[in-house]
């Protein structure tokens, strides 16, 4: 979701609607098994672009994101700009 994109920058978790809205994607749910695990690590994209703009850990299955659409979907641990991407280097 292009308006969220601002919000992720700042260090916002990513909403379950953001998910499932047109310009959102996860991989699809096979059957029973969702495509996303609760806890699985996962890698955002800002929608049209190619580099990532985060990183963070599924909050919920993808299956469930689809079901419920409400609440925190990614719980994000790093995006870009940030301290850690602003560290010019680690020791």
């Amino acid at each position: 979701d292009n308006g969220a994109i601002p919000f992720i920058l700042g260090g916002a978790n990513i909403m379950c609607p953001g998910l499932t809205n047109p310009g959102g994607e996860m991989p699809p749910d096979d059957g029973e098994e969702p495509g996303l695990e609760k806890g699985d690590g996962v890698v955002v994209y800002a929608e049209g672009k190619e580099y990532a703009i985060a990183v963070g850990v599924m909050t919920m299955s993808s299956k469930d994101i689809r079901k419920e659409n409400k609440g925190t979907g990614i719980e994000v641990a790093h995006f870009l700009g940030d301290g850690l991407f602003m560290t010019d280097e680690i020791e």
